[in-house]
Formats: structure tokens, sequence, C-alpha cells
């Protein structure tokens, strides 16, 4: 019962987004910024489960940011609060866009999420949706069972599929190339992966 009442509350956008903070997102997601420093303007990106839009604050100028995500609540506040703002209310397994019409597609904190059927679909989809050449990536909390604080997360988070980093990894080289990984810890430990079609 406190379980399914908190996950309701932080599916509000504002709350979601302090919830985030609390849990050390700003400091896991400027990883991500030094991988984008060179994306030349002109990239159509997708930000899949991007809920709040976070991602748009550390893209290059010049970057179109598509946010996609299931829950309306937050992506009514990327729509309040983002600079240029286009939203998608759908479902990562059946992205409603082009095959080969994106360049980049972002999965930050998304495939704990999903189970493996639907994230089999998901990475799919990517594939399907991404141009020749375009790049996926993902930033991924692991499962480490070892880590106390990580424990404690996981044991309120709404995403009931965590992975190891070596199920994460095999599953991004079973469609893409890996060209980037990397592993470090904040509170959870985690993956971050950039790979090409």
């Amino acid at each position: 019962m406190f379980l399914r009442l908190l996950h309701k509350l932080v599916s509000v956008g504002w709350i979601y987004d302090c919830s985030q903070f609390l849990a050390g997102a700003p400091l896991v997601r400027a990883r991500l910024k030094p991988l984008m420093k060179d994306y030349p303007s002109g990239l159509l990106i997708l930000d899949v489960g991007g809920g709040t839009g976070f991602l748009q604050r550390v893209l290059p100028p010049g970057c179109t940011h598509i946010c996609l995500d299931l829950e309306l609540p937050k992506l009514q506040r990327y729509l309040y609060t983002a600079a240029h703002p286009l939203a998608l209310l759908a479902d990562g397994t059946m992205m409603p866009l082009r095959s080969r019409s994106v360049d980049v597609i972002a999965c930050i904190a998304v495939f704990h999420h999903l189970n493996e059927k639907q994230l089999g679909e998901m990475t799919a989809e990517s594939w399907r949706a991404l141009k020749p050449g375009g790049r996926l990536l993902v930033l991924e909390p692991l499962l480490n069972r070892r880590r106390w604080p990580g424990r404690i997360l996981w044991s309120v988070d709404r995403g009931s599929c965590p992975r190891t980093a070596a199920q994460i990894r095999e599953l991004i080289q079973g469609r893409f190339t890996v060209v980037h990984w990397e592993q470090f810890a904040v509170i959870h430990e985690y993956a971050l992966a950039v790979a090409v079609k």
C-alpha cells in the first residue's frame, strides 16, 4: 500500500524531479554531457522514458529533443519547463516515428522498468527508428547486491527488473556495436553505454 502511494506521488512531475535530485540524478546525468559535447547541431534526439525532460538541459545547442514517456503528469511538467518542448505520450516498445528518422535515442534509467519481452521490443524499435550510424545512449542503474545504498533505492524503486552490467551489455550488443562503456557509482552503481547501429 505504501509503495503504491509513493509511486503514484512520484509520477507527479515536480515530485519526480525532487525525488531524482535526492537520489543523485543530477550527478549521474552530468556524466552524459562530455559524451554529447561534440554532437553537431541539427541532430534529432529521442529521449525514451524521458520523464520531465532533464536530458534536454545537457544537450548541445541546436539539437532537437523529443521527450517520449507514458506518464502524462511528467510530460506536462516537461511541456511547462522546457524551452522548446516536443513531447510524445507513447510507449517505447511502439515508437510513433518513421523508420531511420532519429539520430540518437537516449534511454536514461529505463531498462529496469521493462521485462525481458518489453526490453527486446524497445531495443528492436530503437534499431528501427535510428538512422544508419545512429547512436543508442544508455544510462542504467545496476543490480549490485553488495552496495547497500543501491539496495535501499531498489527497495522503493518502481522498476521491477534490475539487471547486472553483463546483462545490459549483452542485450545492447545483440543489435548494436558498443563504442563506449563505463561503470561508476554515485548511490547506485551505473552503466553508461554508447552504441552504434
